[in-house]
């Protein structure tokens, strides 16, 4: 059982290493799509450009919380052990 739980611990610290890594890349493609939407040439209709200025507004605040979360969580173990329990 004592192998079993240590399988565990090592999965969720690596999950949660990839989750870190995944948020970087998500805050940064969401600036990304932020920069290209206020900056770039409009060939499409105003209104359509709108909504992907909001989609992606909303994307890039979702992300910038998911690397607060991600990031300021140091030790991931107690915080599993108190999520489990």
């Amino acid at each position: 059982m004592e192998i079993i739980n240590n399988v565990n611990k090592d999965l969720n610290a690596q999950n949660f290493m990839r989750m870190k890594t995944l948020s970087i890349v998500f805050i940064s493609f969401g600036i990304y799509t932020l920069i290209t939407d206020y900056s770039s040439f409009n060939p499409w209709d105003d209104k359509v450009i709108g909504i992907y200025k909001i989609l992606d507004s909303v994307f890039t605040i979702l992300s910038f919380f998911a690397v607060i979360y991600f990031w300021s969580v140091k030790d991931i173990h107690s915080r599993l052990n108190v999520l489990t329990t």
